[in-house]
């Protein structure tokens, strides 16, 4: 049974290896009204019967949680939370917090601590396949004026006990570009590799946000080349979704923002889905129509699929605050995403203004998508364009091809055979970092010949040969 009065916003569910569900929000139940996080725990799976777990604090102080569970159940630390505070924005309370909770039956926590973070939806976290716990998050501005906007990363091997010291994975220059982290940041392990990605929106230091301007969606892993705090990359621009400027009513949004990361089930695939504006406007004040857009990676994130729209566009909906499922299933060479958002009539975030129109909505959407091929770095500088032989060749039936890319560029690499028939696409309009790069092939379905394969990125294209011999 649900609690008897009281509201609540902002859930969150995970599941404990019992399969009952562990729900994390911000709410008011019991004694006090003070909105606050709170958790419930069902007596086992699919009862309905659930315990609160309440950490206490005053109104409005401990709200947004996000929570992971450690591993094994054994440990004295059960669950590991972030919060922030509700306050108003540029003053010393917008900070975040982290939290343990050391029972699953009673209201038991070791008290909160306040981390380096802004408020609202600033921080990330998740755990590894050994049990680690990583924690991700946008530097909260008055605090520490100094890293404003930049994005750091911290992990524990002790079930949240202790971190180590964290990481910046992304540093704001308010000299150049004024780009910098401001809501949207969202993470997983694969395996026991972090994967992060987050929104960077032109701002200014007094958190004043422009959102008109281009603006970019990131990519970091330790997986990827190079070295911190330049490591991570741009999966989504105006270079690769159609650009139009946020308008008219909103929730601290830009062009692109608020991603959300998901993988396959068999752990070889990535998948990130963000909202991006549409110059379509409607409503009263003409604000901005939001997709949803979505984009995927084979190789653990070293390069991405071009994004592509999966929200309908006729008729003319609002589709916004898009989640992806952490886990997503997976048949042969078929994955599906699972993922929720919210659809409305009317464009624009009303969550704050009093407009009769709207008709929000939440929205369950599964896509299936053919399971991306892996694109893998073999060296981080090229200096020109170019299309190397395969090699070996002959092959039977794998063989690999490689090309470099003096700038990141959009590249298509397909295979046709002698009488000019496309039969394999290896890489499909994909945004691809500078350097050479190496494909696998797989010719098994093809029958002994003579093949070509060809690569376009950006002006470049050129064609080669290679003979399939069974």
């Amino acid at each position: 049974n649900a609690p008897a009065s009281g509201r609540s916003g902002y859930g969150m569910i995970t599941g404990l290896p019992s399969g009952a569900a562990l729900i994390a929000l911000h709410g008011g139940f019991g004694a006090s009204t003070n909105v606050r996080a709170q958790f419930l725990v069902d007596a086992f799976a699919g009862l309905g019967s659930f315990t609160i777990l309440d950490p206490g604090g005053i109104a409005n102080k401990f709200s947004w949680p996000k929570v992971v569970l450690t591993q094994p159940s054994s440990a004295v630390n059960k669950f590991v939370f972030l919060t922030s505070s509700l306050s108003t924005a540029g003053t010393n309370e917008d900070s975040a917090f982290m939290n343990i909770g050391t029972s699953l039956s009673s209201s038991s926590f070791t008290g909160y601590k306040l981390i380096n973070a802004a408020q609202a939806e600033t921080y990330a976290l998740a755990r590894g396949a050994d049990g680690r716990i990583g924690i991700s998050y946008i530097v909260d501005e008055v605090r520490f004026p100094a890293d404003y906007g930049s994005v750091f990363y911290m992990e524990s091997t002790d079930n949240g006990t202790t971190f180590s010291t964290p990481l910046k994975i992304f540093s704001a220059d308010f000299n150049t570009d004024s780009l910098g982290g401001l809501r949207g940041i969202s993470m997983l392990y694969q395996g026991n590799s972090p994967k992060v990605t987050f929104e960077t929106i032109k701002q200014t230091r007094n958190s004043t946000y422009i959102g008109g301007a281009p603006n970019n969606i990131r990519f970091w892993s330790s997986s990827l080349p190079g070295s911190d705090p330049n490591r991570s990359i741009i999966i989504a621009d105006s270079n690769n979704v159609p650009y139009a400027p946020m308008v008219g009513s909103n929730d601290v949004e830009a062009p692109v923002c608020r991603p959300s990361i998901g993988q396959s089930s068999d752990g070889a695939d990535l998948f990130i889905a963000f909202m991006a504006q549409n110059e379509a406007q409607g409503g009263t004040d003409s604000s901005s129509y939001t997709d949803i857009y979505l984009t995927a990676s084979g190789n653990g994130g070293a390069s991405w699929k071009r994004p592509f729209i999966i929200t309908p566009t006729s008729p003319r909906m609002d589709w916004a605050y898009v989640s992806v499922s952490k886990i997503n299933d997976k048949s042969g060479n078929t994955d599906y995403i699972n993922m929720t958002m919210q659809r409305d009539t009317v464009p624009g975030s009303h969550v704050n203004t009093d407009n009769p129109g709207t008709n929000a909505k939440p929205f369950f959407v599964r896509v299936s998508y053919p399971s991306p091929i892996g694109i893998n770095p073999v060296n981080t500088i090229a200096e020109d364009y170019s299309l190397m032989q395969n090699y070996p060749n002959p092959f039977n039936p794998v063989t690999n091809i490689r090309f470099s890319l003096p700038k990141i560029s959009n590249v298509t690499l397909k295979v046709y055979s002698a009488e000019g028939k496309e039969v394999a696409v290896l890489v499909n309009n994909e945004i691809v970092n500078a350097g050479t790069k190496e494909v696998s092939f797989n010719a098994s379905n093809l029958a002994s010949g003579v093949y070509f394969y060809t690569i376009t990125a950006g002006d470049f294209r050129e064609t080669k040969k290679m003979l399939l011999l069974k």
